[in-house]
């Protein structure tokens, strides 16, 4: 008589993690932009018209899922990994249509999961874009979806990402911190290094940083240990800048050759911008004038080359060029750029670059600039504008910080 037998059961979600950490561990988009051309054969050959209903699963990101957008299709795009959903959408807002497709079609399913996703996507496609309240919209309903703790991490991570822009620290640091404690319970190691460079920048701004040291280390570590090259860039700029401002200028510089090499490689407009004003800034604390505005124009023109940029880092390169114009004694050329400071500021409710443009025209004389902000800086909780707001050195508003006073 045989004995019964039992077979294991398969762990699913085990298996669909592995699965979806294999196919972010390397950069898919590179490889996938050398394939359109097949993208637009397959599209054309299933002679699709303007209103069929087309759904590609295991979209990536999102080659046939586009070129069927611009053939008029409703398009839904679906994909278990989300980076490489990002990187669809943020190749074209066309992807935008998919994402909204994809709510519906998730809804009516009842996948929870994507339905999350493409909340969050959508979401970040806001904030990048500068559009605030549409933003946080999307986000608070995607958290109000959100049942798994990487889940709840990466939506936080993006609503902290959003205060940070606007100047809301308190609230930044509330989120991004709630992120990467969801993503270490989850076991996201992406995510938390994704969270811990936002939280970084968000201490850099406010010179802090003991607390920005920290969090880069713990991100960068991550980072490496996950060999995540295509995020790399970021975290690396952001290190530098700290380098930079300790005094320590060659690490800075190592750091920053390696992440423009990388950011053009992956050609991100994003890492490009901060990378290029990065080296910006290191010549102008070399005292290279002449280089340091040849790479802040680079980093302008790398920043503002896609029409789905991501507005804070384009006004934050902008900043930075009108500060070291100053520095420079070009007047000229300040004048030239801080108005369109202040307006990209204002568009994108970027409430401290729009502080820092109306001290950009104190120095160039405007009487009353300073009085205005003074004024707006009230509902902006940065101790590092303090100094500057009571007439303090004016050399910090290019970022040219010296060695660290004990921070």
């Amino acid at each position: 008589m045989s004995t019964p037998t039992t077979t294991a059961q398969p762990d699913l979600a085990a298996v669909k993690r592995r699965q979806q950490q294999v196919w972010a561990s390397a950069d898919y988009a590179a490889v996938a932009a050398l394939i359109v051309p097949m993208a637009e054969a397959m599209v054309q050959a299933a002679d699709l018209r303007a209103g069929d209903r087309v759904l590609d699963v295991a979209t990536g990101s999102g080659n046939a899922a586009l070129a069927a957008a611009r053939c008029g299709c409703e398009v839904t795009g679906i994909d278990y990994v989300p980076s490489l959903l990002e990187r669809g959408r943020a190749r074209d807002e066309e992807g935008a249509v998919v994402l909204h497709e994809a709510i519906r079609l998730a809804t009516e399913a009842g996948d929870r999961e994507t339905a999350v996703t493409a909340h969050r996507e959508l979401g970040f496609v806001e904030v990048q874009a500068g559009r605030r309240r549409t933003a946080e919209d999307w986000l608070a309903r995607a958290e109000a979806l959100a049942e798994t703790d990487v889940q709840l991490a990466a939506v936080l991570g993006v609503r902290g990402m959003n205060a940070s822009d606007m100047g809301d620290y308190p609230a930044s640091f509330h989120h991004l911190h709630a992120s990467v404690e969801q993503a270490r319970r989850g076991a996201d190691a992406r995510q938390q290094a994704w969270s811990l460079s936002v939280l970084a920048r968000a201490h850099l701004l406010r010179d802090e940083r003991s607390q920005a040291a920290v969090a880069l280390t713990a991100s960068l570590e991550l980072v490496q240990a996950e060999r995540w090259l295509a995020f790399l860039p970021w975290p690396e700029a952001l290190k530098a800048e700290l380098d930079l401002r300790a005094g320590r200028v060659e690490d800075a510089a190592d750091q920053l050759e390696h992440a423009w090499a990388l950011a053009c490689h992956l050609d991100d407009p994003c890492w490009e911008g901060m990378a290029a004003r990065g080296l910006g800034l290191l010549s102008a604390a070399r005292g290279d004038g002449a280089t340091a505005t040849a790479w802040l124009a680079e980093a302008h023109a790398r920043s503002t080359r896609t029409s789905d940029r991501y507005q804070w880092v384009s006004a934050h390169v902008l900043d930075a060029v009108v500060g070291v114009a100053l520095d420079q004694g070009d007047q000229a050329e300040a004048a030239r750029l801080v108005d369109a400071l202040a307006s990209l500021a204002a568009r994108g409710d970027m409430r401290e670059l729009v502080v820092r443009a109306h001290l950009h025209r104190s120095r160039l004389g405007d009487p009353s600039a300073l009085a205005t902000a003074r004024l707006l800086a009230a509902d902006v909780d940065n101790p590092a504008l303090e100094p500057l707001l009571d007439g303090g050195p004016v050399g910090q508003l290019s970022g040219s910080w010296g060695p660290a006073t004990g921070r």
